[in-house]
């Protein structure tokens, strides 16, 4: 049986979710604000769904704290509707366990770090807004991590890193960055694919992995360095009728065995 938590009233203490086979319901129009973390979310329950449709606030600390490293597969749920908010004045959402899949249909958002995903396997994906005004939207360092960003996700630091093995990043909206570079990935064979914008100041997309792939087919462009660094052995870096435009060198393959294929446009202004 399922063990149903529904909040309707604003509250200033913490929420509790603490066992297996719970779902917590923050409706519309309602605020859980707190001085530390409002969502607590730990341990190696599994089975637990959330929707978050009003507001979780913190003024210090995660926002929202989510499972354990001992678990593999959470088997849970993490959804923030249209009507919703997590808003972290140090940090947003800190993700331990594996197997959790957080859809954001409202807003995320933190001063710091907004995301920090350890626990492998686990999908966001992104369908409003999500973004750190002073650090980074998302950190994720477990294995096969999924990122999909359809909205838009911004930040002051470098957007997105993926330091896990066999990360798949996909962007349709807009993942840029207004100090850094947009997407950094270091793990082995990340799939990072691009059919939205990425824009940033520094480099905007730097991989040193082995074996990734980076695809084209939006727009990835980079206002003072360059659009894609490859560092990583045997990396391929396919434009596919896309545009990749940088104000230094467009693309860089700098790995042994590194393979690129244009077929669209690639522009660096140091060459006009």
């Amino acid at each position: 049986m399922t063990t149903k938590i529904v909040i309707t009233s604003n509250r200033t203490a913490p929420v509790s979710v603490p066992l297996s086979n719970s779902e917590l319901i923050v409706n519309q129009n309602v605020s859980v604000s707190t001085p530390g973390t409002a969502l607590i979310a730990t341990g190696t329950a599994t089975n637990r769904n959330f929707y978050i449709n009003g507001y979780l606030l913190s003024a210090s600390d995660y926002a929202v704290q989510f499972g354990a490293s001992t678990v593999a597969d959470s088997k849970s749920l993490f959804v923030v509707g249209k009507t919703g908010k997590i808003d972290g004045q140090a940090y947003g959402v800190n993700i331990l366990g594996g197997g959790l899949e957080l859809v954001n249909h409202g807003t995320v958002q933190a001063v710091k770090t907004t995301l920090s995903v350890s626990g492998a396997t686990t999908k966001v994906v992104n369908n409003g807004l999500l973004v750190s005004s002073t650090g980074t939207a998302i950190i994720a360092s477990g294995k096969s991590e999924m990122v999909i960003n359809n909205g838009t996700t911004k930040a002051a630091g470098n957007t997105v890193v993926l330091s896990g093995a066999s990360a798949n990043f996909t962007n349709n909206g807009e993942t840029s960055s207004s100090k850094a570079g947009a997407l950094v990935s270091s793990g082995l064979s990340a799939i990072l694919t691009n059919n939205g914008t990425l824009k940033s100041v520094t480099d905007t997309i730097v991989s040193s992995g082995a074996k990734a792939i980076i695809t084209d087919n939006g727009l990835i462009t980079s206002s003072k360095g360059s659009a894609i660094i490859a560092k990583g052995a045997s990396a391929i870096v396919t434009n596919n009728g896309g545009t990749i435009n940088a104000v230094k060198d467009a693309v860089v393959l700098t790995g042994d065995d590194g393979k690129g294929t244009n077929n669209g446009l690639i522009t660096s202004s140091a060459y006009r």
